[in-house]
């Protein structure tokens, strides 16, 4: 039976297919004026992608039978999960070869909901630009302040999104939502 991921991320599909027909500036890397609605759903999109690693993070940590719990943890976001099942031995991050993108997507994304809607404050743009560099996204950085996703980026987000959920549930086997295994440890 497919999962709530594997619902989410054919939505996410279909939503970016449409978007992909409908861009008024094909080709055109500087999305303003007739784009900008274009280009801010498209960052919308990606803000959701994120989410959807969080929310499978956190049904992991839940599902800890431990005598820490989440909330003893320091932090905020994907650090503080990652910080909490790496205790506990639950998820080995370092196994997980889509991890380092998804980082990068989740820099951007920081930013997006961070600074002004994808205006870059000028103290971050060099976090920015390295993230943008590993994901090869250079030319979404418009003006060297502006962050202007295109389809394609948002489709090779969708690709670190999707194996990085399977990756994880590959290395969390038995530990989804609802009782640990008996040893404790997924």
């Amino acid at each position: 039976m497919p999962s709530i991921y594997d619902y989410e991320l054919g939505s996410y599909r279909d939503q970016l297919e449409r978007l992909r027909e409908s861009n008024p500036s094909a080709g055109t890397a500087n999305l303003t004026h007739a784009a900008l609605a274009h280009s801010n759903h498209l960052n919308l999109l990606l803000i959701g992608l994120c989410s959807l690693i969080e929310a499978r993070l956190f049904e992991l940590a839940e599902a800890q039978a431990s005598a820490i719990k989440l909330g003893d943890v320091r932090g905020q976001g994907v650090k503080r999960l990652k910080c909490f099942l790496s205790r506990l031995g639950a998820l080995e991050f370092g196994t997980l070869a889509q991890w380092a993108p998804f980082l990068a997507l989740y820099e951007v994304r920081n930013s997006l909901v961070h600074s002004y809607g994808g205006l870059v404050l000028e103290t971050q743009t060099e976090k920015v630009r390295n993230a943008l560099a590993k994901l090869e996204f250079n030319e979404a950085l418009v003006g060297g302040r502006r962050i202007r996703l295109t389809s394609d980026h948002l489709s090779r987000g969708l690709e670190i999104i999707r194996n990085l959920l399977t990756e994880i549930d590959q290395a969390a086997v038995g530990c989804g939502v609802g009782p640990p295994p008996a040893s404790g440890r997924c």
